[in-house]
């Protein structure tokens, strides 16, 4: 037999034990005169005895109840506490004592209830039998620093949280002397309501500090909260919270839309904005390549007319004549044409006469 002591509803154990200890004893000394007895003929024996053993075995026997396994159980003599129990066989005198149950096992619920009990209609439509309004919870507007995250605003959420939760080790009488109702039955319903109005409660006003977006990003202490505020409401109770998470908000169907609109609209100025970035260094490339192509091609003019300058120049040491005659000579044939024939000093005379002419020309324009 586990005994338990509950930690704050006394419990008077030994009261427990000195009546149960006068209720068998009759039948006890009975059992025990009647076996003195044994060797006398039944027939000589009075007949009350026989009825009066009948009786209180009847009596025993009919008290004994069983604690299921998952369950603990708490028994009372005249409504005072007297023993606390876990799963087994207990002597519980009929008329005298009562034993009520508990699960003992953790328990888990949702609130404000299953999705299926949560009303999706307009308020003014009532509730439904068995039917819960959802928790709303207005969040407070978008801050700057969160940068321009679609849910960096203010949006008004549905929220729903789960528990769970058990009775406590030693806590079956915390239960059933402090919460209303006379069965687990009636007390549950009472447990769940305050567990309901007290999360509700802390939700909206840590969601109305929260924008969206760090609604989110706080997900982890939001649950911590949650849980540290339902334990010191229900803690005194023998009820022990074992978790609270608060699940992803829902948004209103036009939320979701919008958001998904947002979620787009920004997808694509993404794009619009990457191409443009793109188009940009493309220019850059085009232009920066465009400008070392003229800059390699003036390199290659005036390396080109430096070679022609030293190739004139070697020229013109070997044929005994000088640069500028050699260059005016160039300038003859390529104005006279390389095709066209002259023929005698006075042909030559003529195309190096143009040739200096072209020449003296080009200096004087020359700055």
């Amino acid at each position: 037999m586990n005994q338990c002591k509950s930690e704050h509803v006394a419990v008077n154990t030994a009261r427990y034990k000195r009546w149960v200890t006068g209720i068998l004893m009759p039948g006890a000394l009975l059992a025990l005169t009647m076996l003195v007895q044994g060797i006398t003929p039944w027939w000589q024996v009075p007949l009350w005895e026989y009825a009066l053993l009948f009786l209180l075995g009847s009596y025993y026997v009919t008290s004994l109840q069983r604690v299921e396994t998952g369950m603990i159980a708490g028994i009372t003599l005249l409504e005072e506490p007297v023993l606390e129990v876990t799963a087994g066989w207990y002597f519980v005198p009929r008329f005298l004592m009562e034993i009520d149950w508990m699960p003992a096992h953790t328990l888990q619920d949702q609130f404000p209830g299953n999705p299926e009990q949560i009303s999706k209609r307009d308020d003014n439509l009532g509730l439904l039998p068995n039917e819960f309004r959802p928790i709303r919870a207005m969040t407070a507007p978008g801050k700057p620093e969160d940068g321009d995250d679609p849910l960096n605003t203010r949006l008004a959420l549905e929220v729903i949280f789960a528990v769970r939760w058990k009775v406590k080790p030693g806590g079956f009488f915390d239960v059933y002397v402090k919460i209303p109702g006379r069965r687990w039955e009636d007390k549950v319903v009472n447990i769940r309501q305050h567990m309901r109005d007290t999360g509700e409660t802390e939700l909206i006003e840590e969601i109305s500090e929260r924008s969206p977006f760090r609604v989110n990003a706080d997900m982890h202490l939001l649950n911590d909260q949650l849980k540290e505020e339902l334990q010191t409401a229900v803690g005194d109770w023998g009820i022990e919270i074992e978790e609270a998470r608060m699940q992803a908000p829902d948004f209103p169907h036009s939320v979701n839309t919008s958001l998904a609109d947002i979620s787009t609209a920004l997808a694509q100025r993404k794009v619009t904005e990457t191409k443009a970035h793109a188009e940009k260094q493309r220019q850059i490339l085009v232009s920066e390549g465009e400008s070392a192509a003229i800059i390699n091609l003036a390199e290659a003019r005036k390396r080109e007319s430096i070679a022609r300058g030293e190739g004139r120049k070697e020229e013109a040491e070997l044929t005994g004549i000088s640069g500028e005659q050699l260059y005016a000579g160039e300038i003859a044939i390529k104005t006279v044409g390389e095709g066209d024939l002259i023929l005698g000093e006075p042909g030559i005379a003529q195309a190096l006469g143009i040739g200096g002419f072209v020449l003296k020309r080009a200096k004087d324009a020359a700055p």
